[in-house]
């Protein structure tokens, strides 16, 4: 099943205002705010449905839509790595720190949020932007934004 860009950013949004997320924010002592910016692009690469730069900024592969459980998949797992950079908690980007924050995040369902799954409409989508695994035609730094959307 297909989601759009847009119904993406809003379950984004939703994310972020959950009780356990919000409590989660309190226990920082950081001064900026945390509003992180939440980005379609193109591709992140051939092997990533998305990225997450710092706490600032998180990327989505428009490939991903194609399949809406994947996608919120991976946006539990970027906004958990947001939160681990914003929180400071240590640790490695996928280490036990890491994973105690996804567990805040996605409660039930951390151990299938810790990897997204290529399903055959995502393949297929990937596909035509990656044509080949060996040689990729579309650099990352070079591939436009789709959709781009600021929390206010």
């Amino acid at each position: 099943m297909v989601i759009t860009a847009n119904a993406l950013y809003k379950y984004f949004v939703k994310l972020l205002s959950k009780d356990s997320i919000v409590s989660l924010l309190k226990t920082t002592k950081r001064l900026v705010p945390f509003a992180p910016m939440f980005k379609i692009k193109t591709t992140c690469g051939i092997n990533y449905g998305g990225l997450a730069y710092n706490y600032k900024s998180l990327e989505i592969s428009s490939w991903v839509l194609k399949d809406a459980k994947e996608a919120k998949g991976v946006v539990r797992h970027e906004v958990a790595h947001l939160l681990h950079d914003y929180i400071n908690t240590g640790g490695t980007a996928h280490g036990k720190e890491y994973i105690s924050v996804l567990k805040t995040v996605s409660p039930n369902t951390w151990r299938r949020d810790r990897h997204f799954r290529i399903t055959p409409a995502i393949d297929k989508a990937r596909q035509l932007i990656h044509p080949s695994k060996y040689k990729i035609n579309v650099a990352p730094y070079m591939v436009p934004y789709i959709h781009s959307y600021a929390i206010a």
